[in-house]
Formats: C-alpha cells, sequence, structure tokens
C-alpha cells in the first residue's frame, strides 16, 4: 500500500508540474538574443512589433546597413523601419516630406512600440514651426496608435560643442513631447558619432556610424520599453 501511495503521488506530481509548465508558456514565449547572455518574454502571437520613423539616420543615405536592420537582427523584434532620408518634423523646400506622411506606412504593421528619430533638417527653422509640427505628429501617433507605446528620440549631432542651434532645435522638439505628454529622450549632447568616420558630408551617419548607432541605441530602446511597456524584459 506504501509503495502505491508513492508511486501515485510521484505520477501526479509529475502531471502537475507538466501542466504547470504548459500554462507558465502559454502566455509568453521566451526568445534568446544571438547574444545568449540576455532573454526577452515576448507575447506568444509573436515579437514585440516596433515602427521607426524618421530622416536619414534611420533610413540611411547609401547605407548597406541602418541601426534599425542591426538592433532588429540582434534582438527579438520586429522592426518596420519606414523612415525617409532628407524628411524631418516640419519639413522645408527641397526635403523629401515631413514625418507626419510616415505614419500611415508606421502603423500599417499593428506596432507595439513606436520610435521617432531624428529631426536635425529642421535646425534654424522658427521655433513655434518646429514645435508645433512635433505636437501634430506625437499627437496624431496617439489618436491613431492609443495602445502603442511611443518613444521620441532627439536629433543627435557629431561635433563638439554642440552649436546653439541645434541645442535649440532639440529644446523645441523636448517642449512639444512635454505638451503631448511623451517620453523624450535627448541625444544632442551624445558624442557617440564624433569620431572620425562615422558620417557621411556631415549629413548621414556611415555604415560604421549606423553600428555605431545601433550599438547605443539598442540598450536604450530595451531600457524604455521594459520601463512603460507589458512586455518583460529582464
Amino acid at each position: 500500500m506504501t509503495s502505491w501511495h508513492s508511486s501515485w503521488r510521484s505520477t501526479f506530481g509529475t502531471v502537475a508540474l507538466a501542466l504547470l509548465l504548459v500554462a507558465a508558456t502559454a502566455s509568453v514565449t521566451v526568445v534568446l538574443t544571438s547574444r545568449g547572455a540576455e532573454s526577452v518574454a515576448v507575447p506568444a502571437d509573436g515579437p514585440l512589433r516596433i515602427s521607426v520613423i524618421g530622416d536619414s539616420y534611420s533610413a540611411g543615405s547609401d547605407n548597406d546597413v541602418t541601426w534599425p536592420s542591426l538592433v532588429a537582427a540582434a534582438s527579438p523584434l520586429s522592426i518596420s523601419d519606414v523612415a525617409v532620408a532628407d524628411s524631418s518634423y516640419a519639413g522645408r523646400a527641397g526635403q523629401s516630406g515631413r514625418f507626419a506622411d510616415q505614419v500611415d506606412k508606421a502603423l500599417a504593421s499593428k506596432p507595439d512600440v513606436i520610435v521617432v528619430f531624428g529631426g536635425i533638417g529642421d535646425v534654424a527653422l522658427p521655433n513655434q514651426q518646429i514645435t508645433q509640427s512635433a505636437v501634430d505628429l506625437f499627437t496624431e501617433l496617439g489618436r491613431r496608435a492609443p495602445d502603442a507605446e511611443l518613444f521620441v528620440f532627439g536629433p543627435i549631432w557629431h561635433q563638439h560643442p554642440v552649436p546653439d542651434v541645434f541645442m535649440t532645435l532639440d529644446s523645441d522638439i523636448a517642449k512639444a513631447a512635454n505638451t503631448t505628454h511623451t517620453t523624450y529622450v535627448s541625444l544632442i549632447r551624445q558624442n557617440w558619432l564624433a569620431a572620425d568616420g562615422l558620417m557621411r558630408r556631415n549629413v548621414a551617419p556611415t555604415d560604421e556610424g549606423q553600428s555605431v548607432l545601433a550599438q547605443h541605441l539598442r540598450p536604450l530602446l530595451m531600457e524604455q520599453i521594459r520601463e512603460t511597456s507589458k512586455a518583460v524584459l529582464p
């Protein structure tokens, strides 16, 4: 009798453990990054979907790689890069449009996270024009994708000290983010692209520059997701 009870308890315990494991893995799927050192728990229906709106710093300009493609390759994230070179918040003559023109494509993939990065092309435009264009964009994204997290990474400059005109640009965009209660990360003082060979004609990162952006933006993006989303990012 004792032997039968012991066997029954053992079998029951095995079944119960199996059921617990099934329940625990039903809601999330754990995916290891290529580094193998960190894991990210993502929804069972697929990886976190991210859309990137921006300019040549994200779209590239005669580049073989861009930071969104490099980040996607090194993490369990699905990234749709809809950025367009020579675009900006307000736009101006000779540019390829405004960031607002990218919204439809950005939302087509039903993103969990939307990243807006850049805006250097707006430098020296009237402050109010820049701020209002950014307010309009952030408001539209919030209205059309209320369940998506919106992160705004400010423009970055590669020379130091940073000229006042670029500091003012950063302040104008930050003001728009504050007005719309949008997460804003200022990058204008970062010297990530200051080394030789990282910028092409002072207007766009080289492939090496894109790689440097990926190295810095990946952990920054993951940190923002960890802090504000429902994803479990250890």
